[in-house]
């Protein structure tokens, strides 16, 4: 089966979006040691490789979060 597409090149309005922000988490989310020990390990370590760094090359590529 053909057929034939005719465009008169104007391109149509997008469809307005709307987004609906839910927040649903307690007042206090309450944050553990061992998740602080955690971050400081991770933002420790890359804070020294940051500051021992002469150049930009020399930073170390920083892994995606999975």
């Amino acid at each position: 089966m053909s057929f034939d597409v005719h465009h008169n090149g104007k391109a149509g309005k997008p469809a307005k979006q709307s987004l609906h922000v839910v927040h649903d988490f307690p007042v206090e989310v309450p944050v553990t040691d061992a998740v602080l020990d955690v971050v400081e390990a991770f933002l420790g370590a890359q804070l020294l490789a940051i500051l021992a760094a002469d150049t930009p090359d020399d930073l170390p590529d920083v892994a995606a979060p999975e």
